[in-house]
């Protein structure tokens, strides 16, 4: 997308034709290097921001105005994000490893091999020092790369693989061009994955599918989800009740999504995802409500209710108070508080009908069976479960609980392998996750009949 078609703040259609909206100070957005997947970020933007991509921080006031896709250079000297002119043609040929002339006949091809080649360090004539001071003139990186080859002995000596294999490297230490995404639950799971795969239990897109799958995940019905793995299985829910919000109309019902959460604690330790959907507060509540696994079982006491409580006590609180910044700061903590008191409320009278329609499980440091035993009596008869662990013990403790309890029990393996697809060279990545821990499945039924 060259920076003539996503300029200025106007809405242009995407690729199905719908408008898409300039890039605003407050949404979240997916930084990614184009030839380096690995350095992917997820940032709030806002004025005079920063964010580290590699070892460099950079600022992001650029991004503000501009649309998702756009393309940006990183600029060492200055630290900042300059627009690219790049259009995706010109990208591809920038990225391509184009071989010198005299390196691309086969004959001389044939004879060539890597046996001479010893790897001492003396091949490369420029310094570091040298390349560094090239870096801070502003040089670019396609002249830098260019550069190294002229003054490198052992080049031309290598296949024409290893010279590929040369160049992406250097590709992806000197060409600094990054891509804005916006926000999904597979591009944030794979993000989280690459940075730390036991933040997310070791989370991949692939079970997060076969999961919503199973459970028959749809627009207009009613889902119980445990979910703390910065909150993706519960985005991966809500991006199927309402996609981006545009075709949530007025009295049109997605559906809700109940999360559970297990310990108190401020919205992004388990919401975390969801809030990086970028979806307006009107969707969410919509859509989305909470509710602490304790006061699950508080479902049918009666009395007064722990908001007029609360309220009672911060309105007291709120008179004495006459400082004015300590007021509007009281005032923010009250409203966060009888907001998440409003969403449970909605998910104890959800809840009291005992008609969800699925329930999804998925937690680090908590046993899964007994947060089974208690959210499976809100499930409704011939509606499916699933829960996942890294570790087979747990749901094994889960397999023998739902005996009674349930038809279809099964617990498999999750497994994904990526290929390398390329000339003459199509095999498994070199390096992959050994495991991608086990699922355990299940359909209710009605045991009291």
């Amino acid at each position: 997308m060259s920076s003539e078609s996503n300029g200025g703040r106007q809405s242009v259609p995407n690729a199905n034709g719908v408008t898409e909206k300039p890039i605003e100070s407050g949404d979240h957005v997916v930084f990614r290097k184009i030839n380096d997947a690995s350095v992917c970020r997820l940032l709030k933007v806002e004025r005079n921001a920063d964010i580290y991509l590699g070892r460099q921080r950079y600022n992001v006031n650029s991004v503000i105005g501009a649309h998702f896709g756009s393309i940006f250079e990183l600029d060492a000297k200055t630290k900042c994000m300059k627009r690219s002119d790049l259009n995706e043609e010109q990208l591809k040929q920038l990225l391509k490893s184009q071989l010198p002339a005299d390196e691309e006949d086969e004959d001389k091809e044939e004879t060539k091999d890597n046996r001479f080649i010893v790897d001492d360090g003396q091949s490369q004539k420029l310094s570091k020092e040298v390349i560094e001071t090239l870096k801070d003139e502003g040089v670019t990186g396609e002249k830098i790369i260019e550069t190294l080859i002229e003054n490198s002995s052992s080049f031309k000596m290598k296949t024409s693989f290893s010279q590929e294999k040369y160049l992406k490297k250097k590709h992806q230490k000197y060409l600094n061009f990054i891509r804005v995404y916006k926000p999904n639950p597979a591009l944030l799971t794979e993000m989280y994955y690459a940075q730390n795969p036991r933040k997310i239990n070791n989370l991949r897109i692939d079970t997060i599918s076969q999961m919503l799958c199973l459970c028959n995940v749809r627009s207009g019905s009613k889902y119980m989800v445990v979910d703390t793995c910065m909150g993706l299985v519960t985005a991966s829910i809500v991006d199927r009740l309402v996609g981006d919000g545009s075709v949530v109309a007025s009295g049109y019902d997605p559906g809700v999504c109940i999360q559970i959460f297990l310990e108190q604690g401020p919205a992004s330790t388990w919401r975390q995802a969801v809030e990086a959907l970028n979806l307006s507060p009107e969707i969410l509540d919509s859509c989305l409500c909470s509710i602490q696994i304790n006061k699950v079982n508080e479902i049918q006491k009666q009395g007064e209710t722990e908001k007029e409580q609360i309220m009672n006590f911060e309105s007291e609180e709120l008179d004495n108070e006459t400082d004015s910044v300590k007021r509007r700061k009281l005032d923010e903590k009250i409203e966060r508080k009888i907001k998440r008191l409003r969403e449970e409320e909605k998910a104890k009278q959800i809840l009291k009908e005992k008609k969800m329609d699925a329930l999804l499980i998925i937690t680090r440091n908590y046993d899964p069976e007994n947060i089974l035993n208690l959210l499976i009596e809100f499930l409704a008869p011939s509606r499916p479960l699933a829960i996942f662990s890294y570790f087979a013990e747990p749901l094994v403790k889960c397999y023998h609980s739902l005996k009674e309890k349930a038809i279809n029990v099964k617990i498999t393996e999750t497994w994904l392998r990526r290929y390398q697809v390329l000339p003459s060279r199509t095999r498994p990545d070199m390096n992959m996750s050994s495991n991608g821990g086990y699922l355990l499945t299940a359909i209710k039924i009605d045991s009291h009949n």
